[in-house]
Formats: structure tokens, sequence, C-alpha cells
């Protein structure tokens, strides 16, 4: 069965979000053992800087990353999308509310782990 495809909302995660995001994380990345980079502490102490998409139903995508506290820099930490809703601008949207937070607190780049198994990174700078 196809799941409901309501509208999106974006929020902040917040702890009792976690049981959620472990139970998905792995199937919407393809098999791969993604749980044990998202330890509670994500939506515990990183929630102000993460991002939650929902429809009606249930959690269609997430974002978890943070402001170095030594650096100028946000990090795209994690970026899930369920595989059932991609290609409706769902990860782009979470992407660019965590950019504008970065911008709001007056950083100049971004990075983000583009692939976890070969841990390449990408930078950004934000206009």
């Amino acid at each position: 069965m196809r799941p409901a495809r309501g509208p999106v909302r974006f929020r902040r995660p917040v702890e009792d979000d976690h049981p959620t995001l472990v139970e998905v994380v792995d199937e919407w990345w393809g098999g791969r053992r993604m749980r044990s980079l998202l330890p509670r502490l994500w939506v515990r102490d990183f929630a102000s800087s993460g991002w939650i998409a929902e429809d009606e139903t249930r959690v269609v995508g997430f974002l978890v990353g943070y402001r170095s506290p030594d650096r100028p820099v946000a990090i795209v930490h994690l970026l899930a999308v369920d595989p059932n809703r991609r290609r409706e601008g769902i990860g782009a949207e979470l992407l660019g509310r965590f950019l504008d937070d970065a911008r709001g607190a007056g950083l100049g780049r971004v990075e983000a782990l583009i692939r976890p198994d070969r841990s390449e990174e990408h930078t950004s700078g934000l206009q």
C-alpha cells in the first residue's frame, strides 16, 4: 500500500521523535546501518538546528545538523527523505531551512558529509 501523500509541514524535532527516526533511517538509506549515526542526542541536544518534515500521518523526512562551536560553519550530519516521497522538494526544503538558520546565525559556510560510508565532505559558502 502506498502511503498517503498529504501536504507536508516542517517543524523542529523533539526527543519523542527519536524512536520514529531510528525506525525508518536504515530503510530510507537503502538498508545501510545508519541508525548508529542517529543517537538520541541529535533530537535532544541539537533540536534547534534540525528539521522534521511530516504529512498528516507520519514523518516523511528529517535533517539533523549543528553549528560548530569552534568554527563559523554549520554542519549537516544526516538528511533523509522517505523514498516514496522523493522528488517532491522535501529534501531541498529541509536543507533550505537549515541554510536559513545558518545565515541567521551569521555563519558563512555549510559542510555536509555526502556519503557516510566514504567520508566525502562537501563545503558550500552561503550568500
